[in-house]
């Protein structure tokens, strides 16, 4: 399998390193805390094939000037739904996240 940071330089992207330890890090935010730019990505290293049309569409949400940060999701399916390695999202009408959870939602047995 190619290196993700090869995909992103094919598909024109620049590809940003964490100078932090990684064992100093506890989430892929804080790296992004020392990125200078309009846009970025963040890549996680568990999710290395990502959809161009998903990304292109973010990118054009982005350009907006009423948006400051957003998420590319998908219905999650039944099989993956208590699959604590995606992450779940429940959004409101307009498609503006309320929380994320990386248990099921609803949480079955908790309500």
């Amino acid at each position: 399998m190619m290196p993700i940071s090869t995909q992103i330089e094919e598909l024109g992207g620049h590809v940003f390193r964490s100078k932090m330890p990684h064992e100093a890090v506890l989430t892929g935010s804080q790296k992004l805390l020392e990125v200078e730019g309009r846009y970025y990505h963040n890549v996680q290293g568990d999710e290395p094939n990502q959809d161009t049309k998903a990304l292109t569409d973010l990118v054009a949400l982005l350009s907006g000037c009423f948006v400051q940060i957003a998420t590319a999701h998908v219905q999650v399916n039944a099989a993956d739904a208590g699959y604590p390695n995606i992450v779940k999202v429940v959004t409101d009408h307009s498609t503006i996240a309320l929380y994320f959870s990386r248990a099921r939602i609803p949480l079955i047995g908790m309500a």
